[in-house]
């Protein structure tokens, strides 16, 4: 598999800039996109790549996400022929690369080689020998200037270019499910209008605002919105690793449970994670210095493959979780590998 960002795959804006047909995971303050820089060779002709931006301050664990294929995709093969890249840096530095077969903060493994770079062009050869190969790794990882686990201390932009995984094997996602079952949806919700503060759902009106299905900082494949039998509309995500859905600030402190419907592909459990504003409905991450944020998760191993499964989880199962009086997002991790869900009904009840 070869990533070289010439061609198909994007939409030429014509400004130097390009709108990918799929979504850039850039996360913790960094920006990513497709660019042509005009004369950057040194014969002075123009060359098109992924502009990586990490700004003085930006999280130590900030990068993209390059590649996230589903599960069963194995990217190295036997180890044997490391993963190459041309990359061209604004000043010297270093980059994590990462290899992934799920969240490692969800039980998923990781295999991380730093590389130092100088300014300038420079031909990347990242040894990945060491890397378990019984292992499906089918997600890869850059996290610039990430050695030392500091803040970034000064401006860096860093384009890559021409990636290459000699030894990759490439697994896609299955089609859309045709089966009776999967076209009828999950059992429709019953509790009252009044008793509910709905995120997503055609049994109640939308009950918070700005609400987005799949914000810019999951990740995984695509997410498209379906409609199955009786004009009901359903979210698709493909190759999930994680969803964050995510609106303006609602209250939903007089809720005692999330529910939702999920038809899964894979056998993986689901990782469900609930983040609050706090007290002054602005994000500031948990754990950060003045932050009042909360989160709380739980894991969902009852939920079938290939089937619709109803989920009502009591939030007092959601240790460390705020009042919800600002709650945001709701968040699905696909743990320890990737599969596609189909989501309906996404909802708190009293």
């Amino acid at each position: 598999m070869v990533l070289t960002f010439e061609g198909a795959g994007y939409t030429d804006n014509g400004d130097g800039t390009h709108t990918p047909d799929e979504a850039i995971n850039a996360y913790g303050s960094v920006s990513a996109g497709i660019v042509t820089k005009a004369g950057f060779e040194a014969d002075g002709t123009d060359r098109i790549m992924m502009e990586i931006v990490k700004p003085t301050g930006a999280d130590w664990w900030g990068g993209v996400t390059l590649v996230n294929e589903f599960t069963g995709t194995d990217l190295i093969g036997d180890g044997t022929s490391p993963i190459t890249l041309r990359l061209h840096a604004s000043r010297d530095g270093n980059l994590n690369f990462e290899l992934e077969d799920g969240d490692p903060n969800a039980g998923g493994q990781a295999f991380v080689v730093n590389k130092t770079v100088t300014a300038g062009w420079n031909n990347i050869s990242i040894d990945v020998s060491g890397a378990d190969a019984s292992v499906n790794w089918h997600k890869f990882q850059v996290r610039p200037d990430a050695d030392g686990q500091q803040a970034q201390a000064s401006d860096a932009t860093y384009y890559i270019d021409d990636v290459h995984f000699p030894n990759a094997t490439i697994v896609l996602p299955p089609n859309d499910p045709t089966t009776t079952e999967f076209l009828g949806g999950g059992d429709a919700p019953t509790a009252a209008e009044a008793d509910v503060v709905s995120l997503f759902s055609d049994t109640y009106a939308a009950d918070v605002t700005n609400f987005n299905p799949r914000s810019q900082y999951s990740s995984g494949g695509e997410n498209s919105q379906l409609t199955i039998d009786n004009n009901n509309e359903i979210q698709k995500y493909e190759a999930v690793d994680y969803i964050i859905m995510e609106a303006d600030a609602f209250d939903a402190s007089a809720a005692s449970t999330l529910n939702f419907s999920v038809y899964k592909t894979g056998a993986e459990d689901i990782l469900v994670k609930i983040y609050d504003l706090g007290a002054d409905g602005a994000w500031q991450g948990v754990g950060a210095a003045g932050s009042d944020d909360t989160e709380g998760t739980f894991t969902v191993s009852t939920a079938v493959q290939d089937a619709w499964t109803e989920v009502s989880l009591d939030l007092t199962q959601f240790a460390g979780i705020g009042d919800l009086a600002n709650a945001s997002q709701v968040i699905l991790d696909s743990v320890d590998g990737l599969q596609t869900l189909y989501v309906d009904d996404v909802y708190f009840a009293v």
